[in-house]
């Protein structure tokens, strides 16, 4: 109710805002022109106060800061009663150990794309998605004091793969036999395949999951001449991981409810690496600040250009 209500008021701030600098401060721009400003201009200086009011109530304090997510993301301890939660160690699966399948590396989730670039320059360009996936077994991140269980498949950061001959090996034989893809045809195919992936990063996991697609209709069968990406949430190693406590699973999983889901997101190294990429986390008191600074000083320069006559008929 709070997020609704703090919605409607910056509405209402917002519509306020323009409709008043579109009747004291565009008697000097062209019909068409005038509307248009007044909405961007209104929203910039909206933005702008809706940042210094949060600045002024005490934004960045609580359990749900940025500062006090990272400040907690090293002792394991989950939020009273649920609710966002980062979490800093070593993951280690909680079930069979998974093996990356272009760079062979032991992890807990991974996800791939075997494509290929086409056209002559950057306008033309176009990605052919040939070969595409991904997995993920329940994990546990030791903080060294308690471990934290995620039940999730997190979103990863992307990861260029280069060739090599370890790597075109791996190729061939995931695409010569060893996997079982799932074949689609044409975009109504490759479509096809984005609610599975959707149910499966904003929904909860109580095992392990794997997907693979292989365009069959695609012109190109060689993945040694394509393009690869594999992003990996290795195994032992030091990583981050946002996402929803839920002390009804005793783990972190998507937000619940979210209409347009919230998943878990994991990133290499300490919480701000994770806080840096996951939707939805709270941006630190200087970047509010700066952007609250910068949209006014944007939203006053178009008043001041509109009164100047820089937008006259």
């Amino acid at each position: 109710m709070k997020t609704v209500l703090g919605c409607l008021g910056s509405l209402v701030l917002f519509a306020a805002l323009a409709y008043g600098i579109e009747q004291t401060a565009m008697s000097q721009v062209a019909a068409m022109w005038r509307p248009w400003l007044s909405i961007v201009a209104g929203a910039l200086f909206a933005v702008g106060i809706s940042n210094g009011f949060q600045l002024l109530t005490g934004y960045g304090q609580g359990a749900s800061s940025r500062d006090s997510l990272i400040a907690r993301a090293t002792s394991g301890i989950p939020p009273d009663g649920g609710g966002v939660m980062v979490v800093t160690g070593r993951a280690r699966p909680d079930g069979p150990l998974l093996t990356a399948p272009i760079t062979g590396r032991p992890c807990v989730a991974y996800d791939y794309r075997i494509f290929e670039v086409r056209g002559r320059d950057a306008e033309s360009e176009q990605t052919a998605v040939t070969w595409w996936g991904y997995a993920c077994q329940p994990f546990v991140i030791d903080t060294g004091r308690r471990a934290v269980r995620v039940a999730a498949m997190p979103r990863l950061g992307k990861g260029h793969v280069d060739h090599s001959p370890d790597v075109d090996a791996r190729l061939r034989r995931l695409v010569g036999g060893a996997v079982a893809f799932e074949p689609v045809t044409g975009i109504i195919g490759m479509a096809s395949t984005l609610p599975a992936m959707f149910k499966d990063v904003v929904n909860a996991q109580g095992g392990g999951i794997r997907r693979d697609w292989h365009r069959k209709d695609s012109r190109v069968v060689d993945p040694t001449t394509q393009t690869l990406e594999e992003s990996v949430l290795p195994a032992d190693e030091e990583v981050s991981v946002m996402g929803y406590w839920s002390p009804d699973q005793q783990a972190i999983v998507p937000e619940p409810g979210a209409i347009a889901g919230t998943p878990v997101t994991a990133a290499l190294g300490r919480a701000r690496n994770v806080l840096d990429q996951a939707p939805g986390a709270p941006p630190s008191i200087r970047a509010v600040g700066i952007t609250g600074v910068a949209c006014v000083a944007l939203g006053s320069a178009l008043v001041w250009a509109a009164g100047a006559g820089y937008f006259a008929p």
